[in-house]
């Protein structure tokens, strides 16, 4: 799948939602995650609203896009470094913000390109991709 700036926020927030949700938390690393999807959900918002937004107001939307995104990446960094997270699961989204970080400088100083960038969405590993077997824990209790 290619990502472009119209569908690059929204992957990216996928993206950390599944991993948000592959965890449990203690409060402090609930605070860290809260912090890494609140700054990812901004920096998607923002890398989205640059898709449709006047030119004049690109240079401006871009930085602040960037600075959201790189809070994000910091804090999921963090929550690898202290092994909420695993290298294996953080990689793929780290590949996928270092692909969205190029897009949107792209935009700085209002020099959009002529024609809208496409880049390759990084392979997210086969464990996103398979279905899980939930043991039978959430299926309906029949009473046998």
């Amino acid at each position: 799948m290619k990502i472009d700036i119209n569908n690059a926020g929204c992957e990216f927030v996928k993206a950390v939602l599944k991993l948000y949700r592959s965890a449990k938390y203690s409060r402090e690393r609930e605070i860290l995650a809260g912090k890494m999807l609140s700054s990812s959900l901004d920096a998607g918002s923002l890398i989205t609203e640059l898709g449709v937004c006047p030119e004049e107001h690109e240079d401006a939307i871009a930085r602040k896009a960037m600075e959201e995104l790189s809070r994000a990446m910091f804090v999921l960094k963090v929550m690898r470094d202290d092994k909420i997270y695993s290298q294996r699961k953080v990689e793929p989204i780290i590949d996928l913000g270092s692909k969205i970080k190029e897009l949107v400088e792209l935009y700085y100083s209002g020099e959009k390109p002529a024609q809208s960038p496409q880049l390759a969405l990084p392979a997210l590993n086969a464990e996103h991709r398979r279905p899980r077997d939930s043991g039978g824990f959430e299926e309906i209790y029949t009473g046998e």
